[in-house]
Order: C-alpha cells, then sequence, then structure tokens
C-alpha cells in the first residue's frame, strides 16, 4: 500500500493541472488514484459508493464497510477554498452517525470527526497539501485516517482522536503559559529570583541584589497590566509575552492614524527587525516570517482565520479583494484593511501558531 500510495501522490505532484480541474476530473483523477492506493475497491459500488443519498442531499463519495457509511467524502473543483462547504459535509456526516469526513480539492484534504464536539472547525483533527506537505507526512495522515484498514479496524477514528487531544491541550497550554507567567513574576519564588540574577551576572559582570531582582519583576507585572487598549486587540487575549524579556528591541508602539507616524517603518518579532514602508508591507512580511517558522502547519492554520465576509488566506487569490502572495507558502493573503485591522490581523496570526500578541512590535 505505501508504495502505491507514494506513487499516487507523486503522480498528483507532477500533474500542473490538477489546481484547474472541475470537480469532476478531481473525483477521476485524484480522489479514486488515492482511495485505490489505501486499499479501497473503486469498482464495487457496495465499498466506494458515489452521490450516496443523504440528508435530503448527496455526498460525493461514501466508503462503506460491510454495507455501513464509514467514511464521507466530499470533492471540490481544483483550487476552490474549502471553508464554505465544511458545514454542510459535516452536518450530513453527523446526521448520519458517520464518524470520518474528509473535504478535498483534490490538492488540500481536511479530515473531520464530525461525532466529536465543539465547533466544526475544532472537530478538525489533520489538513494536509499534496503540494506543500513532506510527502512522509502525507503518506502518514493518508494512511492512519483513510485506509481500508485503518477504517474496517477503528484505528483511524482513534488516530484522529489522538490528534485533537493533542490540538485541544496545545490550546490550553497557550492558554494557561502567560496566566502562569503572570503569577510566576508577580510573586517571584527564591529559585526565579536566583536564576534572573544569576543570569544578569553572567551578561553584565554585576550580580544585582535580590530587592532589585524583584523589584524589577513587579516593574515587568505593572507595565504588563497597561497594556493596549483592549479597542485595539479585539478577541486577542491581553498577556505578557511568555519569553525571556529582550532589551535589544524599545518597546515603542504607534498608535494607529497617529500624526507623529502615521506610517510603519519597521516592525520587530522575537526580538529582530524587518523593514517596512506601509502597513500592507506588515502583514505580508510577518505571514512570510510565520510561514518560515511554520511550514508543516501553516495551512492547517491560516485557514482557520477568517472573517464573517472575509477569507484571510487562501490558495486561490480569486478569493481575495487584495491579494498578495505569502512568500513560497502557495498562499494568498487578503490586504484590503485599515491600518488597525493589520495590526489586529497580525495579533490573530500571531496567537495562533503560540505567540503572544506582545511578540510582534510596531516601530
Amino acid at each position: 500500500m505505501s508504495v502505491a500510495l507514494a506513487q499516487a501522490i507523486g503522480n498528483i505532484r507532477n500533474d500542473p493541472n490538477v489546481g484547474g480541474y472541475d470537480e469532476a476530473s478531481v473525483r477521476q483523477v485524484v480522489v479514486l488514484q488515492i482511495l485505490s492506493a489505501l486499499g479501497w475497491n473503486q469498482f464495487d459500488r457496495g465499498e466506494v459508493t458515489p452521490e450516496f443519498g443523504v440528508g435530503g442531499g448527496l455526498v460525493d463519495y461514501s466508503l462503506q464497510i460491510d454495507g455501513q457509511p464509514k467514511v464521507f467524502i466530499e470533492v471540490k473543483r481544483g483550487g476552490e477554498n474549502l471553508s464554505p462547504h465544511q458545514d454542510q459535509l459535516l452536518g450530513y456526516s453527523f446526521g448520519r452517525g458517520v464518524g470520518l469526513a474528509t473535504l478535498t480539492n483534490g490538492l488540500d484534504w481536511w479530515f473531520y470527526l464530525p461525532l466529536q464536539e465543539g465547533l466544526w472547525e475544532e472537530r478538525r483533527f489533520s489538513a494536509i497539501s499534496i503540494t506543500s506537505t513532506n510527502e512522509d507526512e502525507a503518506r502518514s495522515v493518508f494512511n492512519n485516517a483513510l485506509s481500508k484498514s485503518g477504517v474496517a479496524s477503528g484505528s483511524a477514528v482513534e488516530y484522529g482522536e489522538g490528534l485533537l487531544e493533542r490540538q485541544r491541550q496545545a490550546i490550553l497550554v497557550n492558554a494557561t503559559l502567560p496566566n502562569a507567567w503572570q503569577a510566576l513574576i508577580s510573586e517571584p519564588d527564591g529559585l526565579l529570583v536566583d536564576l534572573l540574577a544569576e543570569k544578569s551576572e553572567r551578561i553584565a559582570g554585576v550580580k544585582p541584589s535580590d530587592l532589585q531582582v524583584r523589584r524589577f519583576l513587579r516593574d515587568m507585572v505593572a507595565r504588563s497590566s497597561t497594556a493596549a487598549p483592549a479597542s485595539e486587540t479585539t478577541n486577542i487575549p491581553n498577556a505578557p509575552s511568555i519569553h525571556t524579556p529582550r532589551t535589544t528591541v524599545p518597546n515603542r508602539p504607534v498608535r494607529v492614524g497617529s500624526r507623529r507616524n502615521p506610517r510603519p517603518t519597521e516592525f520587530a518579532f522575537l526580538g529582530s527587525r524587518y523593514p517596512v514602508t506601509t502597513w500592507k508591507d506588515v502583514l505580508q512580511k510577518f505571514s512570510e516570517i510565520v510561514y518560515e517558522r511554520h511550514p508543516d502547519t501553516f495551512e492547517e492554520r491560516v485557514t482557520t482565520l477568517r472573517g464573517r465576509s472575509k477569507i484571510y488566506y487562501s490558495r486561490n487569490q480569486s478569493d481575495l479583494n487584495q491579494p498578495r502572495p505569502v512568500g513560497a507558502s502557495g498562499f494568498f493573503l487578503e490586504t484590503q484593511w485599515t491600518a488597525q485591522a493589520i495590526r489586529e490581523r497580525c495579533a490573530q496570526l500571531a496567537t495562533a501558531f503560540g505567540y503572544n500578541e506582545s511578540d510582534i512590535e510596531f516601530l
């Protein structure tokens, strides 16, 4: 199976036309090729059932074990944005009691556990791209989540449950760490004071007193409590950075629309400075930095960032009003925002990848 799957993925990767296929071509050339490599008999309609009727509609494929639907697959045209289609697929799956669902446009594959609790986005346990995801990782996800043997044995659902649990733990940790840091520096114990004093001594050659260290930590708590107003950080938790405080980059936040500095000249992220000339440059450059740091999880996370009427990131630039490319990611980002909105988009992007909004500074 692994050889056949590697061959199938290679064929799709090397096909320059996949991104422009219509839905019927994606089904025939991509989906059935992948399913065949995963052990499914595409010629047995009792095993791979096309246009399966459910809830007054049709699902493109139902994968059956002993006559019972186990996986629903919805297929879209090549390059189409998948986000608007997940509600219908997962609604059908939940209503029929189907434990696994897959949404694909041939290149992007999103995997869900419809019977889990939470929003639809919180039930997605994996997302891969045949063109950009590491090939070993792509094979692993396909084998674990969609192989006939895994679906029949129940291990595919267990695999998805394990990934979802790790994702939930990561979210909980990211939400808890800033609070833990706040508590630690608010009431520092002797070990933290000693560590900070020793580090300072190694850098400066002079060891601060315990009182100086404790005053410094108290000042940090006070500064964090006077962070930017909530209007500048909509829906983003206001928490201090969990990274070691840096002295190489001064904290000089600029108010959006300020007459003194209406446009950014540079921004800083984790101590490194990046020159820019417009707010759109800020969002584009910061998105590229995040992609370079997290190429394997970039797609999975940015596709969850969207507004009520606007898509923030897409592989199809026609989905966006003012698209700009995100480096070599294959994604485009929406830049039709006000300066204030761009600051908020940057904060959302940072927190989506486990950073704090205070890790990025606009200078």
